[in-house]
């Protein structure tokens, strides 16, 4: 059988960046019935194909109904599906070696237009799969907010390309599964480096826990989350423990823009949104706080919100560690407003103005929030999050 394999977010953005496991669970599969598989990338090659499959992760990735609706198409994964729990790949499909080469021809492809090899470095050199599936936090916004708990999922062996030099693990609440330790030591016994992309439970985290991952061979920043600021007393005793261990680089990625109890026919009230917004800046410090780097992540729905380019700016600002540590908030929204211009007058925007240039939409929809609420900006404007992390050391 002549089987092609779509990756659907890949085909929406040429520039995502991760390949996508299950696409590569589902060619390792059918290569091992014989079958021929192919990686597409245009939905006008589904035709000459005996079956297809298209699986993608986000809900914004557009796939035409018809499409969707050919005979030889099958389609799964959480963007199709969210909020509603995605259905489960066969357990043959689930717990079969990957086909690390089905990105291959697309690599190198994309490396001759002139793309630098180093950013296909999770497509060329990364065993990628999941220790364990599940999680029993039940966070509304999350897809696994109807499990109740962490299950095994998959020793190494079952994922591992012994020509790849990374582990890169999927697992949704690694930190909460009972015997997390041993499978831990697996991987640290292979000597080579690790990251859990998802994240990590920072609220699960012991002391044994912060030493076992410390002295590790960990790939790159720890990543851990804080979603809600309600969580920060807890926020703050676990990084607090965190940093005894390790001053390593730790990202923390910071949910915003979702509320759990809103009317599904009804928009957010404003006061939602004020409300949220105080909240992300107010994270953004505290993690500062403890030399942490806040990762902004939008639920969809900030799009309803009227202050949606506020949401945007913070994300851009944060998301730039560079910019993040070394311009305030008001500095990084004049220098996006000044466009082209920044770097002549990045120390004196009143001279912008006065040379009769016109302020961008970043410096006027900053200023324009600035009006509406005050309070907020004069507790985080002008905030150096470089100064309160200089105070933490």
């Amino acid at each position: 059988m002549n089987v092609a394999i779509a990756d659907a977010d890949l085909i929406a953005n040429v520039n995502h960046r991760f390949p996508n496991s299950c696409c590569m669970r589902i060619s390792g599969y059918h290569l091992g019935l014989g079958d021929t598989t192919e990686l597409i990338t245009e939905w006008k090659q589904v035709h000459k194909f005996d079956k297809v499959y298209i699986s993608k992760v986000f809900t914004g990735t557009i796939v035409p109904d018809e499409i969707l609706n050919l005979p030889n198409v099958v389609y799964g994964g959480t963007g199709f599906y969210y909020p509603k729990t995605a259905p489960r790949l066969p357990p043959e499909i689930e717990h079969h070696m990957p086909d690390y080469n089905l990105y291959s021809e697309w690599v190198k492809r994309m490396i001759d237009k002139g793309y630098k090899k180093s950013e296909f470095f999770f497509y060329t050199s990364c065993s990628i799969g999941k220790l364990t599936d599940g999680c029993f936090m039940g966070c509304s916004f999350c897809v696994n907010k109807d499990c109740t708990k962490v299950r095994f999922n998959a020793h190494i062996e079952e994922f591992h390309n012994k020509d790849y030099g990374v582990f890169i693990f999927l697992d949704d609440q690694f930190l909460g599964y009972k015997d997390w330790e041993p499978l831990l030591d697996e991987v640290i016994k292979t000597g080579k480096p690790f990251q859990f992309k998802q994240g990590l439970d920072i609220r699960l985290m012991t002391d044994k826990k912060a030493e076992k991952l410390t002295n590790a061979n960990y790939y790159k920043d720890f990543i851990f989350a804080f979603d809600n600021i309600n969580d920060e007393p807890i926020i703050r005793e676990k990084l607090a423990l965190w940093r005894k261990y390790t001053q390593k680089r730790t990202k923390l990625y910071t949910f915003c823009g979702y509320e759990e109890k809103r009317n599904k026919l009804q928009e957010y009230e404003t006061e939602f949104w004020v409300k949220d917004l105080n909240s992300v800046f107010k994270r953004i410090f505290i993690l500062a706080e403890y030399d942490c780097v806040p990762y902004i992540m939008r639920h969809l729905d900030y799009k309803l919100s009227p202050f949606s380019a506020i949401y945007n700016e913070i994300a851009s600002w944060c998301n730039q560690p560079w910019a993040l540590r070394t311009m305030t908030y008001r500095q990084f929204c004049i220098g996006r407003g000044m466009g082209k211009r920044y770097k002549q007058y990045k120390h004196d925007p009143e001279r912008y103005l006065q040379d009769g240039h016109k302020k961008g939409s970043s410096w006027v929809q900053m200023e324009k929030f600035e009006q509406m609420y005050p309070e907020i900006a004069a507790k985080y404007f002008d905030k150096k999050y470089s100064d309160a992390c200089m105070k933490a050391a």
